[in-house]
C-alpha cells in the first residue's frame, strides 16, 4: 500500500504542520545534519529529490549563462532545440 502514494502525500501532515516550525531552528547545514540522522526513508527520499532538482537547475543556469556569453547564435540554437 505504501508504494501507491507518492512521498510528498505520505509526508503531507509533517510538511504542513511541523516543517514551518522546524525550518526556523538552526542553520540550513544543522537542519540537514539532523535530517541525515533520522532513520526516516521518506524524508531521505525528499532530501534526495531536492538535491537532484537543485543540481539540474544549477546545470541549466550555467548552460544558459555560458550561452549568453557566447552570443545570439548559440541562444537561438538552444531556444529551438527542444521543440518539434
Amino acid at each position: 500500500m505504501k508504494e501507491l502514494f507518492p512521498t510528498v502525500l505520505r509526508m503531507q501532515f509533517w510538511i504542513m504542520n511541523v516543517l514551518p516550525f522546524v525550518s526556523r531552528i538552526g542553520s540550513a547545514s544543522f537542519r540537514r545534519f539532523m535530517l541525515d540522522l533520522l532513520p526516516w526513508k521518506d524524508a531521505h527520499h525528499l532530501r534526495d529529490m531536492t538535491d537532484y532538482i537543485y543540481n539540474i537547475a544549477g546545470e541549466i543556469f550555467e548552460a544558459k549563462k555560458l550561452a549568453l556569453e557566447k552570443g545570439n547564435e548559440v541562444i537561438a540554437q538552444q531556444v529551438g532545440r527542444g521543440r518539434t
